[in-house]
C-alpha cells in the first residue's frame, strides 16, 4: 500500500520535522473486542446492539465463521491528543469495508477480513446511512463487522486448532483489535480552559505549530491552550488482531472528549471573538462548514472507489502531485531549482572567464620573465666585460704586459674585486723583487767579469815583465804548462761571468 504524503512546511523543516512528518502519516488505533456483558442489562442492551447492527450490516453468519464486533473509532479529541473530526470520520464510514484481518500485524498471516461498518451514537443505536448530516450527533462511533476463519473440515487439522484455541482466547478477553488509519494531512485544534475551541488551517503562516504536538515531542499546549491534531482525509485499512498492550498509554481506546472546534478564517490569538467558537455553539460560520463538509462527504464518497484504483495505479508520485498544495510547492522549488540554475551557469562562466584571464596573465607574467632573465644575462656580460677590461688596464698600470695582463685577468676571472686588487699587489711586489734580484745579480756579474778582467791584465804585466833564458830550449813540458793556463783562465772568466 502506498503511503500517504503529508504537505512539509518551511518551519517544520527548520524545527528537524520533515522526515518525521513524511514518515508518521499513520497511526494504529486500538479498541478492545465487544463481548457479551455479565449484566442482565448490558447482556439486553448488547442483544439489541447485536441484532441492530446485524441489520444495518446485512451481516449473514455461517457457522465456518467466527463474528466479531469492533468499535473502530469514535469521533472527539482522544488520549493521544488526535482529533477524529465530525465531518472527516464520517465520510471515512466505509473505508474499513473488504480490507484484511490479520494475526499481530503480520500482513502474512491473514485470519479473517471485515465485512461492513456502520455508525452508532454513544448508547450503541444505530444511525442510520442515509441521515442528513445536521442530524449526525457530535460523538459518534464506527462500528465494524469482521469474521474469523474457523477452518472447520479443513485439510490441515493443525491449522483448525490454532483457530479454535484463537477463538477461545478471544472470548476470553484476551485481543484487542488494532485498526490503522493513514492520512493525508491534518489541522491543528485547540481547546481553552474556559471552553473555547477553535480549528486551525496547517499553512506556512502557521506550521511553526507542529513542534508543541505532543506526537512530534512538543508539550502538547500553546498560548495557555491544549493542542491537538486534527486528521484529514481519513482512510482506514486493514485491522490485526493484538494481544493486550504492556504500555496502555502508547495506544489509543476509545475515551474521548468532545471537541466541536469552528475553523479559523484567519487565525490570530486566543480571545478574538469573532474567531473562537465556545463548545455546544452554532453560529452562522459553523453552519457554513457543516454544508461544505456535507457536500465535501457526498462528492468524496461517490469518488471514493475511484480515487482508490487511482492510488493503486498512479502511486505516491503521481498522488502526491494530484495534491494542490503539494503541486505549489513542487512548482516553488522547480522555480527556485532553476534559479539556483541559471545562478551556477554565471557563476561557471565567471570562473571560465576568470580562468581564462588568469591563463593570458600567466603568459605574460613567463614572457617578461624571459626577456628579464635575457636583459640580465646581457647585463651580466656586459659588467663581466666592463671589469674584465677594468683589471686588464689596473694590471697594465703595474707594469704588466697587456698580453700577460689578459691572460691573468681571463685566469683569475671568478675573484672578487678585493681578491683581485691583493693578487695585483702580490704580482707588482712579485715582479719588483724579480726585477732587484736580476739587477743584483748583473751588478754580481759585472763586478766579477772586472775582477777578472782586472786579474788577467795583472798576468799579462808579469808575464811581459819576466827575464827570457838565452836559447831556451823549449820542450814538452814547457808547452803543456801554457795550455794549462789558458783553460784555468777560461773555466774562471765562465765562472765569473755565469756564476757556478
Amino acid at each position: 500500500m502506498p503511503k500517504s504524503i503529508i504537505p512539509v512546511y518551511a518551519d517544520e523543516i527548520k524545527s528537524g520535522l520533515a522526515s518525521v512528518l513524511q514518515a508518521q502519516s499513520s497511526i494504529a488505533y486500538v479498541s478492545p473486542v465487544v463481548r457479551i456483558p455479565q449484566s442482565l442489562s448490558q447482556q439486553l442492551l448488547t442483544a439489541k446492539f447485536l441484532a441492530d447492527t446485524q441489520q444495518a450490516l446485512g451481516h449473514n453468519v455461517t457457522f465456518d465463521l467466527y463474528p466479531v464486533y469492533t468499535i473502530l473509532v469514535t469521533t472527539g479529541w482522544n488520549k493521544n491528543d488526535d482529533i477524529f473530526d465530525r465531518a472527516e470520520t464520517w465520510v471515512a464510514r466505509h473505508t474499513p469495508e473488504d480490507k484484511p484481518f490479520n494475526l499481530g500485524h503480520q500482513p502474512r498471516n491473514i485470519i479473517g477480513h471485515i465485512t461492513a461498518n456502520t455508525v452508532v451514537d454513544e448508547e450503541l443505536a444505530v444511525i442510520d446511512d442515509t441521515v442528513a448530516f445536521d442530524d449526525i450527533p457530535d460523538k459518534f462511533h464506527i462500528l465494524t463487522s469482521a469474521v474469523v476463519y474457523r477452518h472447520v473440515s479443513s485439510r490441515d487439522e493443525t491449522l483448525e486448532a490454532e483457530a479454535a484455541e484463537l477463538i477461545t482466547s478471544i472470548e476470553n478477553g484476551e485481543w484487542f483489535v488494532s485498526m490503522e488509519c493513514l492520512f493525508t494531512g491534518f489541522d491543528y485544534g485547540i481547546s481553552y480552559a474556559d471552553g473555547t475551541q477553535q480549528v486551525i488551517a496547517r499553512n506556512e503562516k502557521t506550521a511553526f505549530l507542529t513542534k508543541h504536538l505532543r506526537v512530534y515531542q512538543g508539550c502538547g499546549e500553546y498560548n495557555g491552550g491544549k493542542l491537538g491534531r486534527v486528521l484529514r482525509h481519513i482512510t482506514f485499512s486493514g485491522k490485526g488482531l493484538v494481544e493486550n498492550p504492556a504500555n496502555p498509554d502508547s495506544v489509543i481506546i476509545n475515551d474521548t472528549t468532545k471537541f466541536v472546534g469552528v475553523v479559523a478564517n484567519d487565525w490570530v490569538e486566543h480571545n478574538s471573538v469573532t474567531e473562537s467558537h465556545s463548545m455546544g455553539e452554532h453560529d452562522m460560520a459553523d453552519e457554513k462548514y457543516v454544508s461544505q463538509l456535507e457536500e465535501q462527504a457526498k462528492n468524496l464518497q461517490s469518488q471514493l472507489t475511484e480515487a482508490n484504483q487511482r492510488i493503486a495505479e498512479l502511486g505516491d508520485v503521481k498522488v502526491k502531485s494530484a495534491l494542490a498544495e503539494k503541486d505549489g510547492q513542487i512548482a516553488k522549488l522547480a522555480d527556485e531549482l532553476k534559479a539556483a540554475q541559471e545562478q551556477v551557469a554565471a557563476l561557471e562562466a565567471a570562473k571560465a572567464d576568470l580562468e581564462k584571464a588568469r591563463d593570458e596573465a600567466q603568459a605574460e607574467r613567463t614572457d617578461l620573465e624571459t626577456k628579464l632573465t635575457e636583459a640580465n644575462d646581457k647585463l651580466a656580460d656586459i659588467a663581466k666585460e666592463s671589469r674584465s677590461v677594468a683589471r686588464v688596464s689596473i694590471l697594465v698600470d703595474k707594469g704588466v704586459d697587456k698580453s700577460e695582463a689578459e691572460q691573468l685577468v681571463a685566469e683569475f676571472d671568478e675573484l672578487g674585486d678585493e681578491k683581485f686588487a691583493r693578487l695585483v699587489d702580490i704580482h707588482t711586489q712579485a715582479k719588483k723583487a724579480a726585477k732587484d734580484d736580476d739587477d743584483e745579480e748583473k751588478a754580481k756579474k759585472a763586478k766579477a767579469e772586472a775582477d777578472a778582467k782586472a786579474a788577467a791584465e795583472a798576468e799579462v804585466a808579469d808575464l811581459e815583465g819576466a827575464q827570457a833564458d838565452s836559447d831556451p830550449s823549449l820542450s814538452a813540458g814547457d808547452t803543456n804548462d801554457e795550455d794549462d793556463l789558458m783553460k784555468s783562465l777560461a773555466s774562471f772568466l765562465d765562472t765569473t761571468m755565469h756564476g757556478e
